[in-house]
Order: C-alpha cells, then structure tokens, then sequence
C-alpha cells in the first residue's frame, strides 16, 4: 500500500488485490497473474489411473479428496478433515478418504486430529518420500524416519517436506489419484495448488476469499467453499474462515454428478489454466508491458 503512490507501473497475481486497491483510491494497479509451465501436469487417463491406484493399494471405488500443500496455519487441513468425518457419517455407501501431500512434521498434528474425529488411519492417504532414492509411496501414515523398503534406506523415510519432496512428475501421479480437489484458506495470493489439480483436470473446490475468487470463476473448473470472516491477531487483516458444511455440501455435490459431467469440468479447468495462467500467455503479457514503457532516465527516480 505504501508503494502504490510511488509508482505509475504497478502488477498485483490476484483480481482480489486490485480491487482492494481500487476501494483505497488506486486505479492504476492492474491484475497480472503469476504464471506456470504447464508441462508436466495432466490428465494420465483412466487405464493408467487405475494402474496407479492399484500401485498403492488405494481401491478403485474410493473417493479420494486431495491437497498438496505446504502444512500451514492458513491452509484448512482441521476443516477437511472434520468434513470428511461428516462425510462419511452421511453417506456411508460411499468410501470417502483424504490425500495430503504435505509434511506431518510441521503445522498442524493431522494424525491427532484425525484420532480425535474418530477416523482411523486408513482414511487419510499421506505422500512418503525416500531422500535417498527418491521414490514415493501414498499410504496412510504410521510414523516418521522410517526404513525404505525400496532402497532399504535407514530411517530415509517421512512424508515431504520443502527440503525432501517428489519431483514435479511424480506430483503429477499424486494428483490423478484424486477425484476431487479441495483447498480451504484463509488467504493468499496465488497458489499453485489450484493451477497444478485443474491441469490434471481433477474438480477443484476452494474458499471463494483473495486468490480463490479467480480460481471459481464460471467455467474455470473450479467451485467456491463458503466462508465467515475472521481475524488476523495483531494485523487485523480479515481472513476467511471455511465452512465446514460448504466442504461437505460440495464434494457430495461433486462426487454425485455424473462421471461424463465431472470430466468435462476437469477439461474445462485445464483450458482455463492454459488460457490465464500458463508461461505463454503471462509471458507476452510481460513482454508487451516491457516494450511499451519509455527508456529510463537513470538520473531520475523510478515510476
């Protein structure tokens, strides 16, 4: 906020900050979203997913709602797990679990959490990784430092972590594991979270509240989890709080339409991302900004 009267060139990632901007009387602060290499993320198909799942003993017939995300206050780790213990109180024809790619070192105690909500292990899917050779398994976790029984490292093993985690490849096997995708938060600029799962053309849900409000936007894969404000102690910023009843009226939502129905929301997402998101397109938007500015006076104070 300080910057915005200093300079005449100025880029937000998120729709939600220029029009914070606006309100404060700044309209010259334009949306530029941060951009991605869509490459290594996508749709593998249904024989391979199945063959995935079969990799890591993961039944067909689950539902398996996801996130990868790093195990921070402001992501909704508490809240998708209360909502799966409704979930599965409600639909108990459906064998509904959660997938987190995250560190269980860090955050929030997840294993706890899920004990205490009367979940057992085996309802919650965990990314291991073994930083000696490299591999990953998805499986329900059951403790840290653990021997990898595919290189036979000692103690090599833990769920990942911003210093040991799976290549972007293998992150694209993670999220076609999933049905669904979901990402509760109090706030954020941009995460990349929502830009990787809609490649795969996996559903996404996410709290409709700062960057959120451009991953829901019509047509674009994504659907809005509501929220009540809360309150930031000590910056007062406001931060969305997720309902948990909109976390589970959406995936019941999701999982009951049609499969031909939920493909074509996941295609829909990836031409979203593609269109808005990917190196190309954010990239000559940077070069025609570039080459439209005036050559610099060095001697006078930058604009």
């Amino acid at each position: 906020v300080d910057l915005a009267p200093v300079y005449k060139h100025y880029y937000v990632w998120a729709s939600f900050a220029e029009k914070a901007f606006n309100k404060l009387g700044y309209s010259h602060i334009k949306t530029l979203h941060g951009c991605i290499d869509p490459t290594p993320f996508f749709n593998i198909g249904e024989e391979n997913k199945k063959k995935l799942r079969q990799k890591f003993n993961i039944p067909q017939d689950v539902v398996v709602v996801g996130l990868v995300s790093r195990n921070q206050l402001r992501k909704g780790f508490p809240q998708l797990i209360f909502a799966l213990k409704e979930l599965r109180e409600r639909n108990p024809d459906k064998d509904i679990r959660l997938l987190f790619n995250t560190s269980l070192k860090e955050g929030f105690d997840i294993p706890r959490l899920a004990k205490e909500s009367g979940l057992s292990p085996e309802h919650i899917y965990v990314t291991h990784y073994c930083r000696q050779c490299k591999e990953y398994e998805v499986r329900p976790f059951s403790g840290h430092d653990q021997d990898c029984k595919l290189c036979g490292g000692k103690g090599t093993v833990n769920t990942v972590d911003i210093s040991h985690a799976v290549s972007d490849e293998q992150l694209n096997e993670v999220y076609n594991l999933m049905d669904v995708a979901a990402l509760p938060l109090t706030s954020g600029g941009l995460e990349y979270f929502c830009l990787e799962s809609k490649l795969c053309e996996v559903p996404l849900l996410v709290t409709n509240y700062s960057c959120g409000t451009d991953a829901v936007k019509e047509n674009s894969g994504g659907f809005s989890l509501d929220w009540i404000p809360d309150v930031e102690a000590g910056s007062n910023f406001i931060k969305a709080r997720t309902k948990i009843s909109s976390i589970v009226e959406q995936v019941e939502w999701l999982i009951d339409l049609p499969k031909e129905e939920r493909q074509n929301i996941g295609k829909l997402g990836r031409k979203y991302v593609l269109e808005n998101y990917s190196i190309s397109v954010i990239g000559k938007k940077w070069e025609e900004i570039l080459d439209s500015l005036p050559d610099p006076d060095w001697n006078k104070e930058p604009e």
